[in-house]
């Protein structure tokens, strides 16, 4: 509490409280976590005998010293496939806000991957939908008589500012 008013009063304690939330986002630091793996050869055939590490194709040699982690290419996949960032956008936001460098062809490349890995997932989705009897449909952007669905659906409820 300021000790006086601005007139030049003493100011006197109400009891009264006022207050403010402010709401932020912490700062986001990178983790960087080394997978080491220990390589050893077979006393039998010779063969060299490594651990897969992650980001590794089945066979276990990595194809990167670098690989993104799963947040990273969450909010990669988010900005392009939700809020439809162009590649050289989520690059160059990755680079500012947290120091990750990706080119727009890694980023392409990390998509092609992606959509390898989650083709089953989508086939099975499809399969299930066709054989369905029905199949639910979101018609807020359905128009009818030159209103959109959501506007029919809300026809009784007086909306301000908006001209019918």
């Amino acid at each position: 509490m300021p000790a006086q008013c601005s007139c030049g009063g003493a100011a006197v304690a109400t009891g009264e409280t006022e207050s403010t939330v402010v709401v932020d986002i912490p700062p986001v630091v990178p983790q960087h976590k080394r997978h080491v793996a220990h390589v050893g050869r077979c006393e039998r055939c010779n063969k060299r005998v490594v651990a897969k590490l992650p980001g590794a194709p089945a066979s276990g040699k990595a194809l990167a010293e670098v690989s993104l982690g799963p947040n990273v290419q969450a909010m990669a996949l988010g900005l392009r496939f939700e809020q439809d960032v162009p590649l050289g956008k989520i690059s160059a936001f990755i680079g500012q806000w947290f120091g990750i460098s990706i080119t727009t062809s890694g980023l392409s490349q990390m998509f092609d991957r992606l959509r390898r890995r989650s083709l089953p997932s989508y086939e099975e989705l499809v399969a299930v939908a066709r054989a369905s009897n029905v199949v639910g449909l979101d018609e807020t952007g359905h128009r009818q008589d030159g209103r959109s669905g959501l506007d029919v659906a809300d026809a009784h409820r007086p909306r301000v500012g908006v001209p019918r």
